[in-house]
C-alpha cells in the first residue's frame, strides 16, 4: 500500500514539474522574456526639504495657521534640520512666527521636564523641554549651537554632536547659564526669520 502511495506522489510531482517546464517552454517559444529578477522598485518621492515649492508651501501653511501658543513646543513630533520646513507643523509655526515665540522659548530653556527627543539623528538622553527650546532657537537660525556653550562643550561637539549640549545642560546651573547667554544674544540680534 505504501508503495502505491509513493508512486502516486511521484507521478503528481512529475506532473507539476512537466507543467512548469511546459509553461516556460511556451513562453520561450512566444518570444516573451522570462524575468530572472523582479523589476526594480520605483524611485522614492522627493523629500520635502529638497523641494523649494514644498518649503514655500509649508511656510505659507504656517503663516495661515498663525503663531499658536508656547505650549506647541512640546507638541513637536519631528525636529527638522536647520532651515527645513514641512516635516512638522508645530515646528514650522514656531520658526515662521519666531518673534512671537522668542521670549517663551528663552523662558523654557530652564525647563528640565524630561521629554522624548524628537530629533532625526541619534537619540539624545537625557532630553528635556529646555533642550528642545534651544534646538528650536538654533534651528530657526537665531543662534549657532556653539554661541552660548563653554569652549570645552563646543570642542566636544565635534566628537559626539548635540549630545554634548544635552549632557552639559543636565548639570546643575548650566540651564540658567545657557538662558542668560541666549537672552543676551537674542536681545542684541536682529529677528531670525523675516
Amino acid at each position: 500500500m505504501e508503495a502505491i502511495r509513493l508512486r502516486a506522489r511521484a507521478n503528481e510531482m512529475e506532473c507539476r514539474v512537466s507543467a512548469t517546464a511546459g509553461l516556460i517552454f511556451l513562453l520561450l517559444l512566444s518570444g516573451e522574456r522570462v524575468a530572472a529578477e523582479p523589476p526594480p522598485p520605483p524611485p522614492p518621492p522627493p523629500r520635502v526639504m529638497d523641494d523649494p515649492d514644498s518649503q514655500q508651501a509649508a511656510r505659507q501653511r504656517a503663516l495661515a495657521l498663525g503663531p499658536g501658543s508656547c505650549e506647541d513646543l512640546v507638541r513637536i513630533a519631528t525636529l527638522p534640520w536647520k532651515n527645513v520646513l514641512g516635516l512638522d507643523v508645530q515646528f514650522d509655526r514656531m520658526v515662521v512666527h519666531f518673534d512671537v515665540h522668542r521670549e517663551c522659548l528663552v523662558a523654557k530653556l530652564i525647563d528640565d521636564t524630561p521629554i522624548a527627543d524628537p530629533g532625526t539623528g541619534p537619540t539624545r538622553h537625557p532630553y528635556a523641554v529646555g533642550d528642545l527650546a534651544y534646538d528650536v532657537i538654533t534651528r530657526a537660525g537665531a543662534l549657532d549651537y556653539a554661541d552660548c556653550v563653554p569652549d570645552e562643550i563646543a570642542e566636544r561637539w565635534d566628537a559626539v554632536g548635540s549630545l554634548a549640549l544635552v549632557e552639559w545642560t543636565a548639570a546643575a546651573g548650566n540651564r540658567e547659564r545657557l538662558q542668560a547667554c541666549v537672552s543676551r544674544q537674542l536681545s542684541a540680534s536682529a529677528p531670525a526669520i523675516d
